[in-house]
């Protein structure tokens, strides 16, 4: 990431890191949908989406926004495993709560939702045409969908109860 921000600076492009390492993913979010959407077997989409994850650039550098906003990329190869499972089952409707740039909805079809409270992020998921919220997701969402799928913020949080079930720092 540090050689990225370099060739960033040496460029006289104007770019935080931040910006750069939320360019990296979106575009590694968009080359994995292309793979998704090809006339391959499951098998060879996945062999690309690997190949795709180990030339990635790496995003080691964590921003203080990132670590409090507890922002954690899921690595593709394990998006796209999670995006086949939530769809068997004849699940139609799917809800990503904790978003982000939309990396384990790269091959989710039907009625999306996806949930980001990051600015930029939201953004980057209304330009790919999802439904998207921006609430907090550690509170109740108003609607019910057949799948979920999320890489969960891992920091801690008050218990709280949601109905009859008590959720709280153990949980997350």
């Amino acid at each position: 990431c540090s050689s990225d921000l370099k060739l960033a600076e040496e460029s006289s492009l104007e770019i935080t890191d931040k910006e750069l390492q939320e360019y990296v993913e979106l575009a590694i979010v968009n080359a994995a949908k292309q793979i998704t959407k090809s006339e391959k077997t499951e098998t060879e989409k996945f062999d690309k989406i690997k190949e795709l994850y180990e030339t990635q650039p790496t995003i080691s550098m964590r921003s203080s926004e990132r670590i409090e906003k507890q922002q954690y990329s899921t690595p593709v190869p394990i998006a796209f495993t999670a995006g086949m499972f939530a769809q068997t089952g004849g699940a139609k409707s799917f809800l990503d709560p904790s978003a982000g740039n939309g990396m384990l909805l790269i091959n989710v079809d039907g009625n999306v939702i996806a949930n980001e409270i990051d600015t930029t992020r939201a953004e980057n998921l209304e330009k790919q045409e999802y439904q998207v919220r921006t609430q907090d997701a550690t509170q109740p969402l108003p609607f019910k969908v057949d799948s979920v799928l999320t890489n969960p913020p891992f920091g801690s949080m008050e218990a709280k109860m949601y109905g009859q079930y008590k959720i709280g720092r153990a949980h997350v």
